[in-house]
């Protein structure tokens, strides 16, 4: 197989992490955990564009709360279309991005007396329509 005949035409220049907050009690409790995911694209060009997915994930009494924010700066390198390229920033970012994320958010949780949290494998897709039904429910 030719790799360079597979390459993508979405490429991610640059991945960092913007922010971080975790806050935990002594006796945290691991009542069911509570997560919200939210996404923004921010237009550079036409042809790039910095991608952030951010999570917020907290229990019932708030004794564990967590917040996280991975940025990626995305580019297409050749000329597509506009339908094409909005669902490769849209879409296929996100799910480059979400392991990163789901990483972060085990290694940050992993500490002494603390159960890690390990986000589950998830459709990207749902949880990106998931996303933009709540955003046109708040218009």
């Amino acid at each position: 197989m030719d790799i360079e005949k597979a390459k993508s035409v979405l490429q991610l220049h640059k991945i960092y992490v913007r922010n971080i907050s975790f806050s935990r009690d002594v006796n945290v409790t691991r009542t069911e955990l509570v997560y919200q995911v939210k996404r923004n694209l921010d237009r550079i060009t036409d042809n790039q564009y910095n991608i952030s997915l951010d999570i917020n994930v907290n229990n019932a009494d708030n004794t564990l709360t967590l917040s996280v924010s991975v940025i990626g700066l995305f580019e297409i390198s050749e000329a597509i279309g506009d339908d094409m390229k909005k669902k490769l920033f849209e879409r296929n970012a996100v799910a480059i991005l979400f392991p990163y994320l789901r990483s972060e958010v085990t290694l940050i949780t992993a500490q002494p007396d603390l159960k890690p949290i390990v986000l589950p494998s998830i459709n990207i897709n749902q949880m990106l329509d998931d996303i933009e039904e709540a955003e046109l429910e708040k218009i």
